[in-house]
């Protein structure tokens, strides 16, 4: 049963929402007990803010059902997993994540800040491909893995290649307007962060899912011609820095 608010705490309730996935995107690439916390307190303020036809799933798009696919398949698969039931629960953790991505759909269907929480991660990346760089070219160890200030590689890598293509889809639109100064500045930060990715702290799971990405956003954005150029462009970056990179 829903909980009947009025408009004016709706709103309110909806502001803080928005500023706690903002300060989740920005501290994730840092803190996972900061962007916990910011979960926290989004999933509190969200929640009331739900309306009978978000719940029926009226504003629910296609792609927020897949999340829920996925769920069950984890469920599906704790049936048969050669651990005690306590193990095949911890085991779905990282499932259960899914289910904020129907709610984050609702959510920014109706807010205006999607584009404000994309802009904090982008940024915090920066920052920390910044800070990557710095420490690869005075060689200096911080934590237990080279290059990486927080976290792991594979983390790491997997925060960048999220902002790498959100910043080529970007990147796309800025070519369509002619925005050409903003069109330079995310390709520059794509290279940076792919070179990071390829060159510096490597992660298995960024090096597989970059030519699913790349194919997908290939066919998203563009033509049949453009698109073949691309994944042969992209074919012929990966070939290098596999015969390249250590």
């Amino acid at each position: 049963m829903l909980i009947a608010i009025s408009a004016t705490l709706r709103a309110r309730l909806t502001l803080i929402a928005d500023w706690a996935m903002i300060g989740l995107a920005f501290s994730l690439p840092w803190s996972t007990s900061v962007a916990s916390l910011c979960a926290i307190v989004w999933f509190v303020a969200f929640l009331p803010t739900l309306t009978e036809d978000d719940v029926r799933g009226g504003s629910q798009p296609a792609a927020g059902w897949l999340p829920i696919l996925l769920l069950i398949f984890g469920l599906a698969g704790m049936l048969w997993a050669d651990v005690s039931w306590i193990d095949r629960w911890k085991g779905l953790d990282s499932f259960l994540k899914f289910l904020a991505i129907p709610l984050l759909f609702i959510q920014f269907r109706k807010s205006e800040r999607g584009e404000t929480v994309f802009a904090a991660y982008a940024l915090s990346c920066v920052l920390l491909l910044i800070v990557s760089l710095v420490m690869a070219a005075t060689d200096i160890r911080v934590t237990w893995e080279y290059a990486v200030p927080v976290r792991s590689a594979p983390a790491q890598s997997g925060e960048f290649v999220v902002c790498i293509f959100g910043l080529l889809f970007l990147a796309h639109d800025f070519a369509l307007k002619g925005e050409w100064r903003k069109f330079v500045a995310a390709s520059v930060i794509v290279a940076a962060m792919l070179a990071d990715i390829l060159f510096i702290a490597a992660g298995r799971t960024a090096l597989v899912t970059i030519p699913i990405l790349v194919l997908l956003l290939a066919l998203k954005t563009l033509n049949r011609r453009s698109a073949v150029a691309v994944l042969v462009s992209a074919a012929v970056v990966l070939g290098g820095a596999w015969t390249s990179s250590p």
